[in-house]
């Protein structure tokens, strides 16, 4: 899985169709991932529509705060958006 742990560079939502947001690590090093992308699917599940507002909340918290954030591509090679983290989870 593609993923970054740093801190929110930025959040852009063009619309309710294309977001994405950019982590940096803590080198300087920023990876963009894709948020959602409805160009072709204009009215996604409610579900999907509740989760994309989970992640915003969580991405606009660490950047307003300076936290961490750790997010989660759908495989090593990309940037298509499975989970956003805030905090660590440990058992």
């Amino acid at each position: 899985m593609a993923s970054q742990t740093g801190k929110v560079g930025c959040i852009q939502i063009f619309s309710d169709d294309v977001a994405w947001t950019q982590i940096i690590d803590s080198a300087g090093v920023g990876e963009v991932f894709v948020l959602w992308s409805d160009i072709t699917n204009p009215n996604p599940p409610i579900h999907d529509r509740v989760t994309r507002s989970n992640w915003v909340s969580l991405l606009r918290q660490a950047l307003a705060d300076d936290l961490d954030v750790t997010v989660v591509g759908d495989n090593a090679t990309s940037a298509l958006t499975t989970s956003v983290q805030l905090g660590t989870f440990t058992l």
